[in-house]
């Protein structure tokens, strides 16, 4: 079940790094815009010293008239305050409102030299008539702060931009996650409750197989009590002796003989593999089976080219020897049987098929499981030793009615 939990911390995992990507993008988006913001600044600088250098004629200037045009550039370029003072020294003109801290991200400072009089004079005449100030500094300072709703609105689609890109893929990360997680919590609850049905099935098949055992066991053990009981309470001759005695053999002897067939189903067989040419076993299956043929006047077909299967081959024989028991018990006087081998889709199917009545419907549900025997006398144990050998190959063994009547139980094995 620890599993299940896999996909989900995986979703974390890409969920940071979803968000580490985007928080990455983020800041390169902002710093775009910071790069561009800057830029921008360094071309209104230029501009405006343009403007201030305009009124900076000479050594002289007109204090209203640099002021008026640094109005024109507050106006022109949207900033917030432009000033232009001596390098280190006296504020000239300023216009505009300052920020209190300065906000360094908004100011932009720039040092320039005004226009000088060609024979290095003051300036001309006019402007000294005119009570022009005179400039002592040969460097000026020019400060300017720009506006900040440009740069904040652009900040402000990147953090909206941020939010629905990095929502989405995180929304869309945690449901694959989910989906996943959920998937897998599923798939682990199916095994946990397989291996759980699993488990009742065989706690039921062993509580069948142990009411069986001891059903076929009581009942012989009640006909030795009897017998034996017979022999100490009541004076009997020779033959009648001997009845009694042959009756408690055969009694013992069947009770021995279910044993030896539960232990077979109970316990895994030790299987000793090796390459077993079908045809030779398939003839001496018929072989062994011809006796019980003869006195049903039945007759078998084989059916079978060279093939080999990786088998145990002793545990194979017991397996057929079953099924054509099976077989031959349920045909009526005069009726045909079937062995064959072939291979389909790379699948040997080894087939026991005969012409008999076939298998009731009501009984094909639990026709391998154990104690369960159409047939008087049966032990119930036959088929269910057959399945529990293919089981213990790999193999599968299963029922399927013949056409027009009659059974087929057919052993599937891969190819080797």
């Amino acid at each position: 079940m620890r599993t299940a939990w896999v996909p989900l911390l995986l979703s974390v995992v890409a969920a940071a790094a979803v968000t580490a990507w985007q928080w990455h993008a983020f800041q390169g988006e902002r710093a775009k815009h910071v790069a561009e913001h800057r830029s921008r600044g360094g071309v209104v600088v230029r501009a405006v010293e343009g403007l201030a250098t305009r009124e900076l004629r000479g050594r002289r200037y007109d204090p209203v008239a640099l002021e008026a045009a640094l109005e024109e550039a507050l106006e022109a370029f949207g900033l917030r305050s432009v000033s232009v003072g001596e390098e280190g020294g006296e504020v000239l003109a300023s216009v505009g409102t300052r920020p209190p801290q300065g906000d360094p991200l908004h100011r932009f400072e720039h040092a320039f030299e005004p226009l000088r009089p060609r024979q290095g004079g003051p300036g001309p005449r006019w402007m000294e008539r005119a009570g022009m100030p005179t400039l002592d500094a040969t460097r000026l300072t020019l400060t300017l702060f720009t506006s900040p709703d440009a740069l904040e609105a652009n900040f402000r689609q990147v953090r909206a931009d941020f939010a629905v890109t990095l929502g989405s893929l995180l929304l869309a990360v945690l449901f694959l996650g989910g989906v996943s997680w959920f998937r897998s919590r599923s798939s682990a609850l199916r095994v946990a409750l397989e291996a759980q049905r699993r488990e009742v099935e065989g706690l039921e098949r062993l509580r069948r197989v142990g009411t069986g055992l001891v059903h076929e066991t009581k009942n012989p053990l009640a006909v030795v009590r009897g017998f034996a009981e017979r022999i100490l309470h009541r004076p009997l001759d020779r033959s009648s002796l001997e009845q009694a005695a042959r009756a408690i053999v055969d009694e013992t002897d069947r009770t021995l003989a279910r044993l030896d067939e539960f232990l077979l189903f109970s316990r895994p067989a030790k299987l000793r593999r090796e390459r077993v040419p079908l045809r030779p076993l398939f003839d001496e299956l018929a072989m062994l089976v011809g006796p019980e043929l003869d006195s049903k006047e039945a007759s078998i077909d084989v059916n079978c080219s060279e093939k080999e299967l990786n088998a145990d081959r002793d545990q194979l024989r017991r397996l057929l020897l079953n099924l054509l028991l099976n077989a031959i018990q349920a045909m009526e006087p005069g009726g045909r049987l079937w062995l064959i081998c072939e291979e389909r889709d790379a699948v040997l199917q080894l087939a026991v098929e005969d012409d008999g009545p076939g298998v009731p419907r009501a009984v094909r549900d639990t026709l391998f499981e154990p104690y369960v025997s159409m047939r008087s006398g049966g032990s119930g144990l036959g088929l269910s030793i057959a399945r529990r050998i293919a089981e213990d190959h790999g193999f599968t063994l299963s029922y399927e009615p013949r056409n027009p009547r009659g059974a087929r139980f057919v052993l599937e094995a891969p190819r080797s």
